[in-house]
């Protein structure tokens, strides 16, 4: 599969609505994309014109931070391989973007642009239920983002090692403090207490 990733190929393949030539045509339209750790995928204030997949590496959504002597940005959400993602309102409504997506590793991005995928919304009408099953699988991990968020710190802490077992040792302790609006400083000392 030249040119065409054999992981994305294989998502859509998952959910076992589409034929094989019909996923062929459907990844035919996405582009490759890699991108080094600490690339600015979209800025704060650019309109998101792409839905990406994340075929390797980690991303994370941000917005300058709530502190205004903070030089740090506040994490929003954190995305690893096999997840797609883009910043809902911008790209609905091809508005300037109040959130930015920058990649935490070394990553391989799969693209396509928002013209190209209404196109085969209309093409292939069973992509209306995968993004549909897609959405209500974000609905449910948002859910329990916003319950574990009213918890205190340890509880957030475990949800997250929980919730991402992969990425407790791939990312700065600085992403994950402000993920689950935590001091890096009290995560720190969660974390030895947990290891005792």
């Amino acid at each position: 599969m030249s040119q065409k990733s054999e992981v994305l190929f294989s998502v859509f393949q998952s959910f076992g609505i589409l034929s094989d030539n019909e996923v062929e045509n459907i990844i035919g339209f996405f582009t490759k994309e890699k991108h080094k750790a600490g690339a600015t995928i979209l800025n704060v204030g650019e309109v998101n014109e792409y839905f990406y997949f994340i075929e390797k590496g980690i991303l994370r959504e941000y917005s300058p931070s709530s502190d205004p002597i903070s030089l740090e940005s506040d994490t929003h959400w954190l995305m690893p391989e096999n997840n797609f993602t883009y910043i809902v309102s911008s790209f609905m409504d091809q508005s300037p973007s109040k959130i930015g997506i920058e990649t935490i590793e070394s990553s391989i991005l799969w693209k396509i642009k928002k013209d190209k995928m209404d196109e085969l919304y209309f093409q292939y009408p069973q992509l209306n239920i995968i993004g549909r099953i897609m959405t209500e699988q974000y609905l449910q991990k948002y859910e329990s983002y916003i319950i574990m968020m009213r918890q205190n710190s340890e509880y957030r802490y475990n949800w997250f090692c929980d919730f991402h077992p992969e990425l407790a040792n791939r990312i700065a302790l600085k992403y994950i403090a402000s993920y689950l609006n935590i001091r890096p400083e009290t995560l720190s000392r969660i974390r030895k207490k947990l290891l005792k």
